[in-house]
C-alpha cells in the first residue's frame, strides 16, 4: 500500500509511483552520511503518522532526547572535551583509518574533542597521513565498518600504527559500524556511551555499558542483537590492532 523511501531524488520518486502505482512517502535523515536529528525526527513524525503509529515514533524521539540529556550530564556539562579521533568512518564504501567525519555526532555528544574538526566543516573526508601523525591522538577509536580495512592495512604497514601513542599505549577501541550512507541511529547513541565511558572513565565508573547498549537496542529495534553482532566480530570495547581481538567495555 505504501513505498517508504529514503534518499531517492525527484525522478527516482516519480518513476516509482509511475511504474508501481503507490503512494511514495520520502524520508531523510539529512545529507549523506551526517545525521540531522531534527531531519530524523520530522521523518519519524511522518513515518509514526502514515502507518498510524504517531505514539510510537514520540516515544523514540523522547527516548533519544532522553539519551543526549544523559549524555550530557555524565559526560559534557562542567567538563573540558577530551581530543580523540575517530578512524574508519563508511561512506559509498568502506575505508581505512584516514576516513574520518568532521562534525562526528556522537563524539560530541561524548564530550570529545574531535581532532578532525580541525580540517572543515562537518562531513566526511580523508586525511593525508601524515596529518595523523602530526595530531597523535591519545585516544584512537576504530569504527566497525572499517575494521577490516583497518586491519588489513594495519598488517601491511604495522610500523604507521607504532608511531601513534594510543597505538602504543593500547588506547584503541571498537565501536559499531556508524554509516552505511546513512547512519545507525541505535550505534551512534551506544557509541557515544562506550566514547563518553572512555575518555571521562571517573565521571562514568558506574555506568554499565553493556546494560546501557541492550537498552537502546531495545527500545529502538525490540530486541538486543549485539550477542549476534559479537559473533561477526563487532561490538564494543578495547582493540589489539595485531591481532583483530576485542575485549567488551564494561
Amino acid at each position: 500500500d505504501l513505498a517508504v523511501t529514503v534518499t531517492l531524488d525527484g525522478q527516482q520518486l516519480q518513476m516509482l509511483r509511475a511504474r508501481t502505482g503507490m503512494a511514495v512517502l520520502p524520508l531523510s535523515y539529512g545529507d549523506t552520511g551526517v545525521l540531522q536529528l531534527d531531519v530524523l525526527y520530522a521523518s519519524l513524525r511522518q513515518l509514526g503518522a502514515a502507518l498510524a503509529r504517531t505514539e510510537r515514533a514520540a516515544r523514540l524521539i523522547e527516548f533519544i532526547d532522553g539519551q543526549l540529556a544523559a549524555l550530557w550530564t555524565a559526560a559534557v556539562a562542567d567538563r573540558a572535551p577530551v581530543a580523540a579521533y575517530v578512524g574508519g568512518i563508511s561512506l559509498a564504501g568502506t575505508h581505512g583509518l584516514v576516513s574520518t567525519q568532521a562534525g562526528h555526532p556522537p563524539l560530541a555528544w561524548a564530550g570529545g574533542q574531535n581532532l578532525a574538526d580541525q580540517v572543515g566543516p562537518a562531513g566526511h573526508l580523508f586525511l593525508d597521513r601524515e596529518q595523523l601523525l602530526h595530531w597523535d591522538p591519545p585516544t584512537l577509536f576504530i569504527d566497525g565498518g572499517g575494521l577490516a580495512s583497518i586491519l588489513s592495512e594495519y598488517a601491511r604497514d604495522p610500523g604507521y600504527y607504532t608511531q601513534l601513542r594510543a597505538v602504543r599505549a593500547g588506547r584503541v577501541y571498537l565501536t559499531l559500524p556508524f554509516n552505511a550512507y546513512n547512519t545507525n541511529v541505535e550505534n551512534a547513541l551506544i557509541n557515544a556511551w562506550l566514547m563518553a565511558k572512555v575518555l571521562h572513565p571517573v565521571a562514568l565508573a558506574e555506568r554499565d555499558l553493556q546494560a546501557t547498549a541492550s537498552a537502546i537496542m531495545r527500545a529502538f529495534l525490540g530486541a538486543d542483537p549485539l550477542p549476534i553482532l559479537a559473533r561477526h566480530g563487532y561490538g564494543l570495547g578495547r582493540l589489539d590492532l595485531a591481532t583483530g581481538q576485542w575485549i567488551p567495555q564494561s
